[in-house]
This record gives structure tokens, sequence and C-alpha cells, in this order.
């Protein structure tokens, strides 16, 4: 099941979407649980409350706080839902990059439109659930999710993965090189390989700068190999390119 939100603080705009992710479920069989929210501070109040959405659709102008607010708010509180904006101008992009929105769509929102953003982060979400690599470890063999996964770092012929708890999990020592072993995670756009040691989470990177990469969620800088600051930021930037899928 999707859980989404959707926050606008016109009722006629809300409830046009509702109606229409309502028919994408029943078109596509998608169960979807869907919470309407009329004000900005009502759904921060609720999902400061509560768990985290999938799915937040959130209209960029409203008098209390903006949609980009709302979403900067999401992700200062780790909240991962993706974030699908809905405007009548195409002028807010920019300021919403920071957000790192899935999608923007212009009212009045067209059936077509919507539908195929949400085929898009429906298969987002299902890979999030599904995804997952197992690792032989001393305490056994594990499964760990990619969406777990902010960085892999290769010690002494063992993989350390490094997760967005703050646990480490390493690997029993390995007989196949650290690319072979690495190629599930390389196989996903999420994850970049940077030089002969990392294996990193896009996802989770909030900075690159000339000699080392910062991630949300662990405390950790990592420092880079020479000369390879250039190709992550190049592959960070074309991850949210894609992701974003901007108007």
């Amino acid at each position: 099941m999707i859980n989404i939100a959707i926050c606008d603080d016109e009722l006629l705009w809300l409830e046009s979407t509702e109606q229409l992710l309502r028919e994408y479920s029943e078109s596509t069989g998608i169960p979807m649980k869907i919470h309407t929210f009329l004000s900005a501070y009502d759904i921060i109040e609720y999902v400061d409350d509560n768990e985290d959405f999938d799915l937040y659709i959130l209209d960029v102008v409203m008098p209390e706080k903006t949609g980009i607010q709302v979403g900067t708010w999401l992700r200062e509180a780790d909240k991962r839902g993706l974030i699908i904006y809905l405007t009548t101008s195409k002028d807010f992009a920019l300021d919403a990059y920071a957000v790192q929105p899935f999608h923007y769509l212009l009212k009045p929102v067209e059936r077509e439109s919507l539908f195929a953003v949400l085929d898009k982060a429906a298969a987002i979400l299902t890979e999030r659930v599904n995804k997952a690599i197992c690792v032989k470890s001393k305490n056994g063999s594990l499964r760990i999710m990619f969406d777990d996964i902010v960085y892999v770092e290769y010690v002494d012929r063992c993989s350390n993965f490094h997760l967005k708890s703050g646990d480490i999990v390493t690997s029993t020592q390995q007989r196949v090189s650290f690319a072979d072993s690495m190629q599930p995670l390389l196989s996903d756009e999420r994850f970049f390989r940077c030089g002969a040691s990392f294996v990193l989470n896009l996802y989770y990177i909030s900075a690159v700068d000339k000699d080392a990469v910062h991630f949300r969620h662990v405390p950790n800088t990592l420092y880079l190999p020479k000369n390879a600051s250039s190709a992550l930021t190049s592959a960070w930037f074309d991850y949210w390119m894609e992701r974003g899928n901007n108007v």
C-alpha cells in the first residue's frame, strides 16, 4: 500500500487531486491510503506526530507556509517520502531544488500526466521495499536493504557497510574483487563507485567538496581519492536531475 498525503489550501484542487489518485488506484490495482490537508501547519503537525508518508503531493503557493517550506521541513526532519509539487508556474523549480523533489506538475493537473508520474513513483517505492544485498559477516549472513546503505568502504579485503542507522556491518574477507562484490549495488542507479575502495549511495549525499563528501544521517566526512570529486559531482547532479524530472 502507498501512503499518500495531499496538501492544498484550495478545496477544489484538493478534492480533484484526491479523485485522480483514487481513479489511478482503481485502474492499476495499487492500494493507496490517502490523507488530505488544507493547511501547511496541519500536515506538519500530523507528520510530526505520525510516521512518514510514502508520497507527498504539495501545492507550492499556500498562505501560511509554501509547499517548498513544507518540503524543507520534511527533509530536515529526515522524512524520506517522495515529493510532487503542484504549481501554476515553473518559476519555483530552482527554489525547490534543495528539497530534492521527485516531480513538478502544472495546475490544472492532467490525468495522463499524473498517472505517468505515479507509475514512476510506484516503481521507486517498490524498489525501496524489495531491493537488498546479502552479506556474509562474522555474525552470519545478513540481508541489507539498498535503501539502508549510505556508503560502502573496502578495507583489508572486507566491505564495511555504513548504514543510515549509524551501524556498520563488516563482511568477512572476500575472495572476489571489491568491484565484483559490489555489482548488485552498482546495477542500481542510486550507487556510484568512487575510486577503488568506495561505493556511495547518491541519495544520501548532502554536499561534495573538492576533496570530501558529506552525508545525511551519518556524521562522517569521507575524504575522496585524488581527482574523484569532479566525476562524483557529475554523477550526483545527474542522479537528481533524472529523479527530479523537472518541468
